[in-house]
């Protein structure tokens, strides 16, 4: 069980071209991976990445892709993740399910020298008419995950999530029960509901359950066909258990690394010992 792991955390504006949201991503892996070590530090654990890493769809008569373990790109990340042996989250691709037209929002983990495995299945889909902004039917494409995932990582257990299922606190509640050090949210907040609702909710949901949370966001401006976009939220965030901000991101600076530290989580829960105080 180690007591400490750095997580590197990318930042991205992925749209309906996969190629290009490929491309950047490499990049960025690539830098994050690079820049830590230039500083004499020891190689990453993990680095991780946004919702809708490897598409993003802008249009809605767009058709929604759908990826599978074997695709070229999935495989072509593999081949990167053997060469520079640093495991690779993606925070969400749309994986290819029993549906003909619909995909699930799965996050995917790829680790050197084995088969990529997926962890999670989004829970709650993104239904909504947000005032000044185009209505979003996820379910019109994506089908439900069933139930929440507990993932271990070099003894860290992480809570799964994804972008929506942010708001639905009795998820994360369960999270806390099972004793997660870490809740993983990737995501791709509209603008507006960013603007108000990101970082306190992500804060709320490090206090409550005394956890480190790690959100990559997507950011800035994503790219359809026929000059169709979507602006997203970004501020990509790493919140340790007692509520700070230790990276925030933007555009200009989309890679960030967080120690994430067992003794901080330790101290945090022998001050304020909610385990011992809970009634519901």
């Amino acid at each position: 069980m180690s007591s400490e792991i750095s997580v590197g955390l990318v930042q991205m504006s992925s749209g309906e071209d996969v190629s290009k949201n490929l491309e950047s991503l490499k990049s960025r892996y690539l830098n994050v991976i690079q820049n830590h070590g230039q500083n004499g530090n020891s190689p990453l654990d993990l680095v991780v990445t946004p919702e809708n890493t490897l598409f993003m769809r802008i249009r809605r008569s767009t058709p929604i892709r759908q990826f599978e373990l074997k695709n070229p790109e999935i495989l072509d990340l593999q081949k990167l993740v053997d060469q520079n042996q640093v495991p690779l989250l993606l925070g969400s691709i749309p994986l290819k399910g029993p549906h003909p037209q619909k995909v699930y929002n799965a996050t995917v983990f790829l680790s050197p020298n084995l088969e990529p495995e997926v962890l999670y299945k989004k829970i709650h889909l993104f239904d909504v008419d947000v005032e000044g902004q185009p209505p979003v039917r996820e379910s019109d494409v994506f089908l439900q995950g069933e139930k929440p995932q507990v993932w271990d990582f070099k003894g860290f257990k992480w809570g799964m999530s994804i972008c929506y299922d942010l708001r639905f606190s009795e998820l994360y509640h369960q999270y806390a029960l099972q004793e997660a050090d870490v809740l993983f949210v990737p995501a791709a907040f509209l603008v507006p509901t960013g603007e108000a609702h990101w970082e306190v909710l992500l804060r709320a949901r490090a206090i409550e359950s005394q956890c480190f949370c790690l959100a990559p966001a997507q950011g800035g401006r994503s790219e359809g066909a026929d000059e169709a976009f979507r602006e997203t939220y970004g501020h990509s965030l790493a919140v340790d258990p007692w509520g700070k901000v230790l990276i925030d991101l933007d555009s200009d600076n989309p890679t960030g690394v967080v120690k994430l530290e067992r003794a901080k989580i330790k101290k945090v829960r022998r001050q304020i010992p909610m385990k011992g105080h809970r009634r519901i």
